[in-house]
């Protein structure tokens, strides 16, 4: 018979192939006369020898019917529903590991260990309806213990698949083994004991088994017995853990290995994103780098890199890549030997994420990816893929974003190990928190131009203790009881601000916010305010959420933080207009866009009557962490870590103003928006923190609050007027029915002034502008002994902020001090 140039015989009876792709739909695919070539039962078992159909090992007409009622929990809209379960998770992982810094091992950590508590928590979380509690306890629940018991003793038993009478001797005699018999009883047991609560939860969650237990309930025939749906319980515990685990250490182990690519991946990430919590399962598909290094550590460290067999039938012939294979053959792809080959690829004992780029280097052009399959093919491929790769992409980048990692030295070797299938030796790596979040500079920028903004001082009533923890208590406590806090938790505190008179000012901040609307410096409508310009970094561009732009003066010492308004839409879907739109009305509306026009977007369901609403429920919305003003916290959480002892100003525009300003009421910081849809109704319900004297329900009554919200007459939506069945607000879908602003309004007269008719067109930005503030001034006469802080201004970096949003923020540099006399500025009517 002929052998394959690119496979080598084994024994006489087996013959593993080191694959193109053909060899694999050959081998593993549906065949030409629609039959699979079966699994190997010396390498599995006979498919009858188990009690219960299992489905690894089970027959192929049973494993259609159990493969049919699990897929629906694997696919990628059940995936979704079930971010909820795996972001806990993911989120709890990072929580560990940050404790283990201040920890008695001073960050020094196993990663194999954390990776599969994390992995089983996940699986058992999605089988069962309840984690393993590993990461909770920081150690393996006892039924881990015992799979991996039982996977040592499973190769022995493997063995003897291929010599019946010993086999026979091993499948018996391992039950007398110390250690062995419990296990298994245990094993079994509490499966049972697992599903059995699994069946008696009364819910409609979106998980694995859903569609298994559904079936079941209604007694349909054709469904799983709860026998195999434990069976396959089990099976997808033991599937969806250790492997994922050992392919997270592999990535991490590889990327540590090589700087430059962990630089790469690392700026990736950073540049993607502005906050921990826009990492989601959507936003990291557009990790393009960070994807490829995950492909190339499963080409360089596949977690099953063994062959996975067939048998060819006795009485029949095989034609495999055109070459005939006799009947009773084992033949598979052992999938080590395939990713390793030269013939497959150049370099192929190197780390070369870059090989998995589109396109790729020239060197690599010829590589067969398709080589690579860590999930094997065909109609009994993993079920799990979907929930790996998401696995695989979201810890990674939560990793990156949250840790710097260095080897230590007894990891050095740790891909040098002897055994690789499943259970990888220990990773233990020495982790510190990144010192910088989300933000990067540019110390590599050209001349610019002169941009004047005045500094003056401004009085802001603010809270002593604006640590983010304490802000969080004061919420909390100001929601659930209604009162102010008393008068020692506050001081009225004297500090640099922008001065809204000076005309010069106010056009920097708008063009400023202007900007937020574009991705890429230069193009499109940019404001050209510094001058020439190069950037290092951009942030936040890969979701659909708050954007916006950052701004440094020269010594870091103001930080100004810029956020995009609405993009408007009728129609949602481009950009960020969904997500717009949600929030707009959920904190713009009395009842989440419900109990008015039926052209508002309904955002959530607290209504409970005509222009009545659940307080408690919208609060709760309010609060749902991909929400835009959580988002703007932990934006400015992680500016406040990057730059801890620098002055911050906001400023926005529409949207992005009221976020702006919600968030100086907040922290206490100066605020200049434009156009910003009132904000006193959204302020109340967040439940901020209220100085003494004043209403928690009245927000809009305090004095001192260093915000001020400029715009014009003409305006709808800053005048609160964008609500009438017939505005163009209404008929978007918008539901603005808000009508006070908190802070100072700053009003330029434009319908008295100019003669304007209140229009939606007034709204934009630039148009505000060009048409109001260039076109307006009047002259201010300032003391001649009156000292401004004025500083030229250039583009130092980008950042960018939300939750599974994206956004970029620009930084600017003042870089000299002048004095200045003489201003001018527009008539403005103070409200």
């Amino acid at each position: 018979m002929h052998l394959f140039h690119l496979s080598t015989r084994v024994n006489e009876r087996t013959l593993p192939l080191v694959g193109l792709l053909t060899y694999r739909s050959d081998i593993y695919g549906i065949r030409a006369n629609k039959k699979q070539i079966p699994k190997d039962p010396k390498f599995y078992g006979e498919p009858d020898s188990f009690p219960v159909a299992n489905i690894i090992e089970c027959s192929e007409t049973d494993h259609a019917r159990i493969r049919r009622h699990l897929s629906y929990g694997f696919s990628e809209s059940a995936l979704y529903a079930q971010e909820p379960y795996l972001t806990k998770y993911f989120e709890l992982l990072i929580s560990r590991l940050t404790e283990q810094i201040a920890g008695p091992q001073n960050g020094v950590v196993d990663l194999v260990r954390w990776y599969n508590f994390l992995t089983f928590d996940n699986i058992g979380e999605l089988s069962f309806g309840e984690p393993f509690d590993a990461l909770a306890n920081g150690d393996y629940h006892y039924w881990i213990n015992n799979i991996s018991t039982l996977l040592k003793f499973g190769r022995i038993q493997a063995f003897g698949h291929r010599y019946p009478i010993l086999g026979s001797i091993i499948k018996y005699g391992m039950f007398f083994v110390p250690g062995f018999g419990k296990a298994a009883m245990e094993h079994v047991e509490y499966g049972q004991k697992k599903t059995a609560k699994r069946i008696g939860l009364q819910t409609d969650r979106n998980d694995i088994m859903s569609y298994p237990f559904q079936v079941l309930r209604h007694n349909n025939s054709n469904g799983m017995t709860t026998a195999e749906i434990t069976a396959a319980g089990t099976a997808l515990i033991l599937a969806g853990s250790e492997t994922t685990a050992g392919a997270l250490c592999a990535a991490t182990f590889l990327l540590l290995s090589d700087p430059d690519r962990m630089r790469r991946a690392r700026d990736e990430v950073d540049t993607a994103f502005g906050s921990e919590t826009e990492i989601t399962l959507k936003s990291t598909l557009g990790l393009k780098y960070l994807l490829a290094a995950i492909e190339e550590s499963l080409r360089m460290y596949p977690p099953v890199p063994v062959r996975l067999p067939r048998r060819t039938r006795p009485d029949s012939v095989e034609i495999i890549d055109g070459h005939v294979v006799p009947g009773g053959m084992s033949i598979g792809t052992h999938q080590w030997s395939s990713n390793r080959s030269p013939r497959n690829f150049t370099d192929p004992d190197s780390f070369i994420p870059e090989r998995w780029l589109k396109p790729p280097p020239d060197r690599y052009v010829d590589d067969d990816l398709s080589a690579v399959q860590p999930f094997s093919q065909g109609p009994r491929n993993c079920l799990g893929r979907n929930l790996a790769y998401a696995e695989l992409r979201c810890v990674m980048a939560r990793m990156l974003w949250n840790f710097d990692m260095v080897l230590c030295e007894q990891s050095r070797d740790w891909m040098q190990q002897d055994v690789v299938t499943l259970s990888p030796f220990y990773l233990p790596m020495y982790l510190t928190e990144v010192a910088t979040v989300g933000l990067m500079g540019n110390n590599n920028l050209l001349s610019v131009t002169s941009i004047t903004v005045v500094y003056i001082k401004t009085r802001i009533f603010m809270l002593v203790d604006r640590r983010r923890s304490a802000i969080e208590n004061y919420r909390a406590y100001t929601r659930s009881s209604g009162g102010t806090l008393p008068d020692d938790a506050w001081i009225m505190d004297e500090i640099d601000g922008p001065d809204v008179s000076d005309k010069e000012t106010v056009l920097t901040f708008a063009k400023m916010t202007a900007n937020d609307y574009i991705a890429e410096p230069g193009t499109g409508d940019w404001n050209q305010i510094s001058g020439r310009f190069n950037w290092s970094a951009s942030f936040g561009w890969l979701g659909d959420g708050l954007r916006g732009h950052i701004y440094a003066d020269e010594t870091n010492s103001t930080i100004i933080i810029s956020l995009k308004g609405t993009s408007p839409a009728l129609f949602d879907g481009a950009e960020t207009t969904t997500n717009d739109k949600l929030n707009d009305n959920l904190y713009f509306s009395c009842c989440c866009g419900q109990g008015g026009s039926y052209l508002w977007r309904q955002v959530c369901d607290c209504s409970t009557g005509v222009y009545t609403a659940n307080e408690t429920c919208i609060t709760e919305e309010l609060h749902n962490k991909d929400r835009y003003y959580e988002s703007a916290i932990d934006l400015y959480t992680n500016v406040t870590k990057v730059y801890p002892n620098a002055d911050v100003w906001l400023t926005g525009h529409s949207l992005g103003g009221a976020m702006s300003a919600l968030l100086g009421l907040t922290f206490g910081l100066p605020t200049v928006a434009f156009q910003a849809i009132p904000d006193a109704l959204p302020a109340a319900r967040l439940g901020l923190p209220t100085p003494p004297g004043y209403n928690g329900l009245l927000p809009q009554t305090r004095k001192n609050t260093g915000i001020f919200h400029i715009g014009h007459t003409a305006d709808p939506i800053y005048m609160g007027a964008c609500n009438g069945v017939g505005s163009t607000c209404t008929w978007a879908g918008y539901a603005f029915e808000s009508a006070c602003h908190v802070g100072e309004m700053c009003v330029y007269d434009t319908v008295g002034d100019k003669g304007w008719r209140m229009s939606i067109g007034t709204h934009r930005i630039n148009n505000v502008i060009s048409d109001v503030i260039e076109a307006h001034h009047v002259d201010i006469n300032i003391s001649n002994d009156q000292n401004f802080n004025v500083r030229n201004t250039r583009l130092v970096g980008m950042f960018g902020q939300n939750n599974h949003h994206d956004g970029h923020h620009f930084l600017y540099e003042y870089n000299e001090y002048i004095y200045y006399i003489y201003l001018q500025d527009a008539r403005m009517v103070w409200m």
